[in-house]
């Protein structure tokens, strides 16, 4: 494909921090901006996030895993029920205040030109920041 068919996402990844007054964190996912209407999150398998649990005991980790579709309902409230122009860096600051889960400062990107190349890279993304290092395979699997 050339290269005028490419897509450009935005990401950072998600990290949990048990303790308010700590910096202690764990990596549990990544938020990709897409486009102007589009904000997507991925979020580690409950197994891969026993990590939160080690660390906070009293961690709820099904609500942690409800952010895959809780942030973008939350962005979508806080701009009027749609998305229109978002500024990545203005949600994220919007995000970190009001969670424990907060994003990382820093923005990347990446490029695709389908949606399995997507998925790829978000694979590539969440195994190499944010799955934790183990033998063998992880459960974890991109969730379309």
């Amino acid at each position: 494909m050339s290269n005028a068919q490419k897509r450009l996402a935005k990401y950072t990844v998600l990290r949990h921090f048990p303790y308010p007054n700590r910096d202690e964190c764990v990596s549990v996912g990544i938020l990709v901006f897409l486009s102007r209407d589009t904000v997507r999150v991925h979020i580690a398998d409950e197994g891969d996030l026993q990590k939160v649990k080690a660390m906070n005991p009293g961690a709820d980790l099904q609500e942690i895993l409800d952010l895959e579709s809780g942030i973008p309902q939350f962005f979508r409230k806080m701009l009027g029920g749609h998305m229109i122009e978002p500024d990545p860096e203005q949600m994220m600051k919007m995000l970190a205040e009001c969670s424990t889960v907060r994003p990382h400062e820093s923005l990347c990107n990446f490029s695709y030109t389908t949606d399995d190349d997507y998925f790829s890279v978000v694979d590539r993304i969440m195994r190499s920041l944010v799955l934790p290092t183990r033998s063998g395979d992880s459960a974890w699997a991109v969730r379309s």
